[in-house]
């Protein structure tokens, strides 16, 4: 029966271990996670004074022997570790090609070799590696891990199995994209959170001067982050990004739509919504520009009786959507109305579940494509509350403007006459409308506006 694994070891419980044992080798095979434990934390020698010290005599170590002791591990790592004696001798003599062809290669910092892990229903997980060996264990022991999530919320075990040989990082990297793109095409479940190419500890070996001189090659940020995506994270986390992007062109997206055309193509619309919907990109360009009010003027704004938001009207809403959050973004408004009623399981059952894990890349990645704190909630929820759990909320918002205007009767009184209801108040001016109540002004700054009972009457 295996023993259970400590989770830590005290001095004196390693102490007490290493008494039981003659030799360091002894002590390493029989107890490995007390000989890791006290390696570790630099105890070893001190508690393994009573243990002989194994001489060999000289010439004992022949070329046969090294190939003897070489032959139980199965890297040239594990070989180091478990023999020093006989790896040193078989590297003084020149023999260690030829005791450890045997051997399996492993990768570094520059070469991986890429892996699947597959479950029984289907689902698979494409990943790159410079360890193979001790990957899956790596996984079991992470909680936040992808693969290990998915398995304890199924129920099911998984087969990871090795798919390449080691190559150099990039070109695993270039292959994992190419495979990932490759399987959701088949409509496989793929359990990467992006579309891969990430190289984890890899970024390490990016210095200033390596990240700037990446950095160079590109006229764009984009062309930087889609072709040398290390570098660029690497260039982020370290908080180099904006040194070494200086020299690169800012790129505006709205450069092709000048006002003409943007009211040009306003003008197929009789709405907003509709507006925004037909021409997203061109709506977008107009806000960017702050033009909108100026090429929607001669549209009707559109007002829903009430009662509009019927269980069949907020089904056919949802029907022209395919996850909850297009839904959401897409029509707040019917999905608020099925939210309150409790419709919401029931007129989205068609959609499909989206189970995304966060964590600090994909979130950091999310917050960079957003302006302020209110955008990165509206696109995401989930990303913003998992940052707000990983602690790292105020690290990945650190670039967005924290707009917080100051009220004073003078301003919410000039923000409230642009309104003619308290509704439209609230939703277009939320901070407004809560410093009116909050300073005890709001019934003196919206008595221009009808009463609930008038607008029925009228």
């Amino acid at each position: 029966m295996r023993t259970r694994r400590r989770s830590k070891w005290t001095k004196e419980e390693l102490i007490i271990e290493a008494r039981k044992y003659q030799t360091k080798t002894e002590f390493k095979q029989y107890s490995s996670g007390a000989y890791t434990a006290a390696y570790n934390n630099n105890w070893l020698n001190e508690i393994c004074q009573h243990m002989k010290k194994v001489r060999f005599p000289k010439g004992y170590l022949t070329k046969e022997r090294c190939m003897s002791i070489a032959s139980k591990y199965n890297t040239r790592s594990g070989f180091a570790k478990g023999h020093n004696a006989a790896y040193n001798a078989a590297i003084r003599y020149g023999w260690l090609e030829d005791v450890c062809k045997h051997m399996k290669i492993q990768g570094n910092r520059k070469k991986r070799c890429l892996y699947v892990c597959k479950f029984p229903d289907g689902a698979i997980y494409i990943g790159l590696t410079y360890n193979f060996e001790n990957r899956k264990s790596d996984r079991q022991l992470s909680k936040r891990d992808t693969v290990t999530r998915y398995a304890k919320l199924t129920g099911q075990d998984y087969e990871m199995i090795q798919l390449t040989d080691y190559m150099e990082s990039t070109l695993a990297a270039e292959k994992e994209i190419s495979m990932i793109a490759a399987e959701r095409e088949k409509g496989t479940i793929v359990l990467n959170v992006d579309k891969g190419g990430g190289l984890g500890k890899i970024d390490s070996i990016w210095t200033y001067e390596s990240v700037l001189a990446e950095a160079k090659k590109y006229t764009t940020r984009n062309q930087f982050k889609k072709i040398s995506k290390s570098a660029y994270r690497a260039a982020q986390r370290q908080g180099w990004l904006k040194k070494v992007c200086s020299h690169m062109v800012q790129a505006d997206r709205t450069r092709k739509y000048n006002y003409e055309v943007i009211k040009k193509e306003a003008e197929k619309y009789s709405s907003r919504v509709d507006f925004q919907k037909g021409s997203r990109s061109v709506y977008n360009a107009a806000i960017t520009k702050g033009c909108l009010d100026e090429v929607c003027k001669h549209m009707t704004r559109l007002v829903n009786p009430v009662g509009h938001w019927s269980f069949e009207n907020c089904k056919k809403e949802a029907l022209s959507f395919k996850t909850r959050s297009e839904f959401q973004y897409g029509h707040p408004a019917a999905y608020s109305a099925a939210q309150k009623n409790g419709w919401l399981d029931e007129i989205c059952k068609h959609m499909k579940k989206l189970h995304m894990t966060w964590d600090e890349n994909s979130i950091k990645e999310l917050a960079l494509s957003c302006q302020t704190l209110t955008e990165f909630n509206k696109k995401s929820s989930a990303a913003y509350r998992a940052a707000k759990r990983l602690g790292i909320l105020e690290e990945v918002t650190k670039h967005m403007k924290k707009n917080r205007k100051t009220w004073d009767f003078s301003s919410i009184k000039v923000e409230a006459l642009k309104y003619s209801s308290k509704k439209d108040f609230f939703k277009g001016s939320g901070s407004a409308y809560n410093a009116a109540k909050k300073l005890g002004i709001f019934e003196e700054i919206t008595s221009h506006m009808p009463i609930r009972a008038e607008m029925r009457k009228s």
